[in-house]
């Protein structure tokens, strides 16, 4: 009898933690995020250089919908799909309604500015248990017909109540738009609220380190970008800020075609606004030819 009440207990505990809706981005959420890095610019850089935090810091409403303001963005939930707020409408970045062989068509901001349709197929759809909570992970794969199936270089797109991709940024994706070798894009290293702390297998995998660690700075890790641009985004003109010996400035286009290459004027400023809106990459070079380190630059028109 004890055993049998025992087992209905369990289940009907089992059942409120695994069907209960998990609450997504509760104010005070933090997202700690790796920074990406430029091979070019820190020669040999410690893969946990720098961070910086993404936080949940409170609501907001738009057409009658409640939004959650987490860093820069605005972020609805219904039910256990994910929106988030951009050119005027509601973008799906996760679904947790799904169930194994059903086609998601995820909405993904993207480098190019915009928004990217992708349409991924649900592979599994399981549980990890983090600070006692069991949290629902679903497992896709992107679908070779579609345009960009070649998104992600392993194929799959992984994401976890609460938490979000534990291989990426929030909503961001940049490997598609990456034309540099060298550059590593941003990556979860940990999140917390009230009720759980987690850290991503990638940043595990580096030793169990305080979430917000950074390695003792060496005089390589010192050289790392030593310049700025601004305003960004900006209407056409940048004003480049600099203390090094820049000779040339470079612009490409999210997919690595150099659309400019000339020397930077006395005056330090560059003119971009013969090129359309967007997101370019603008990279400067000393006068051996070296680069001093690349930045995403917004044009917008």
């Amino acid at each position: 009898m004890k055993k049998q009440r025992l087992l209905i207990y369990l289940l009907l505990l089992c059942g409120n933690t695994i069907f209960s809706q998990q609450e997504w981005a509760p104010i005070g959420a933090r997202w700690v995020q790796n920074i990406g890095i430029d091979f070019d610019s820190i020669p040999a850089p410690n893969p946990l250089l720098d961070y910086y935090v993404v936080e949940c810091t409170g609501d907001s409403v738009i057409n009658n919908l409640n939004f959650r303001k987490v860093g820069d963005y605005l972020m609805h939930q219904n039910g256990g799909k994910i929106y988030y707020w951009h050119g005027d409408s509601l973008n799906l970045v996760y679904d947790f309604d799904v169930e194994v062989g059903d086609t998601v068509n995820l909405n993904l901001l993207s480098c190019l500015g915009g928004v990217i349709n992708m349409s991924v197929k649900v592979d599994s759809v399981g549980f990890i248990v983090v600070s006692g909570q069991m949290l629902k992970r679903v497992v896709t794969s992107s679908i070779p017909l579609d345009p960009f199936y070649w998104f992600y270089p392993d194929g799959f797109y992984t994401y976890i109540e609460k938490i979000g991709r534990p291989e990426g940024v929030i909503i961001e994706d940049l490997p598609p738009c990456i034309f540099l070798s060298s550059y590593r894009a941003p990556w979860l290293r940990c999140y917390s609220d009230s009720e759980i702390d987690y850290k991503s297998p990638r940043f595990l995998s580096f030793g169990d380190f305080d979430c917000e660690y950074q390695p003792p700075t060496s005089v390589q890790e010192t050289k790392r970008l030593t310049w700025s641009v601004g305003p960004n985004p900006t209407s056409g003109i940048i004003s480049i800020q600099t203390n090094e010996t820049v000779v040339e400035m470079r612009l490409f286009n999210p997919t690595g075609q150099c659309l400019l290459s000339t020397t930077l004027s006395q005056e330090k400023t560059l003119d971009i606004s013969a090129f359309p809106s967007g997101i370019y990459w603008l990279q400067a070079l000393d006068k051996e030819g070296r680069s001093l380190g690349v930045v995403k630059v917004i044009l917008m028109l």
